[in-house]
């Protein structure tokens, strides 16, 4: 079409061809922007889901976390062994 601009008589209409292609890489922008933006959407949710999850981990950490603190461990055994009982009958005696 840009060849053909210099001609004095065009087989087509020159300004129908030129009409035609703009529609066409409107409708390919068009669908490109939407691709993209689904695919943005479907990320951001996961990310959405994946954080969601790691805040709910991290909040029943804590809660184990807070339930063990009144526990006090021996970890030089191989099975570890709730002390608190056995060191505050000690302490008391």
């Amino acid at each position: 079409m840009v060849k053909t601009r210099n001609n004095l008589v065009h087989e087509n209409d020159y300004v129908d061809e030129w009409t035609g292609l703009k529609e066409r890489v409107d409708y390919v922008m068009c669908e490109l922007q939407k691709l993209s933006l689904e695919a943005h959407n479907q990320t951001m949710n996961s990310l959405q889901d994946y954080f969601k999850n790691v805040i709910s981990s991290m909040e029943e950490v804590e809660v184990n976390r807070n339930q063990e603190k009144s526990k006090l461990y021996i970890s030089d055994t191989p099975i570890y062994l709730d002390a608190s009982s056995i060191i505050t009958t000690s302490v008391h005696l």
